[in-house]
């Protein structure tokens, strides 16, 4: 049996990170998110699955979205009914670095939805980090 393993998942706000985010709602007891991060054109999606899945931190690649996702999570957490204080706001992480820190984050997995070259130094800093665990194995 495996436990619970921390996920970083780069892209959460397209379709392979959306899919993902869908698997993750189906084995809660297997799998945490601890960090997402998007381009930053859907900043109402982003602040509400970070607050859905309580990750640490969030990132994106441009600075300029920084106040518009922190206005997006005021947003979605009057919308859950949170009052001032009951909800945590992650840390964001913003600039042209923003995805390979986030693919350097103490996790078990990285998964990398990012689309093309974007995602390459993220991929290669996740490599570069090494696993932090491995696939149990069965015996034959």
């Amino acid at each position: 049996m495996v436990g619970m393993r921390e996920l970083v998942l780069l892209g959460s706000t397209g379709s392979i990170g959306t899919q993902a985010i869908d698997i993750v709602r189906r084995t809660a007891d297997r799998f945490r998110v601890v960090a997402i991060g998007a381009g930053g054109g859907n900043v109402e999606l982003l602040a509400e699955q970070a607050l859905e899945l309580g990750v640490e931190v969030v990132g994106v690649p441009r600075a300029s979205v920084v106040q518009d996702l922190q206005l997006a999570f005021y947003a979605e957490a009057s919308k859950r009914g949170y009052a001032t204080g009951e909800f945590r706001i992650p840390k964001i992480i913003a600039g042209p670095d923003a995805m390979t820190e986030l693919a350097e984050w103490p996790a078990d997995l990285v998964l990398n939805g990012v689309v093309g070259s974007l995602g390459l130094r993220p991929t290669l800093a996740a490599l570069e980090k090494g696993p932090c665990w491995h696939w149990p194995t069965r015996s034959r």
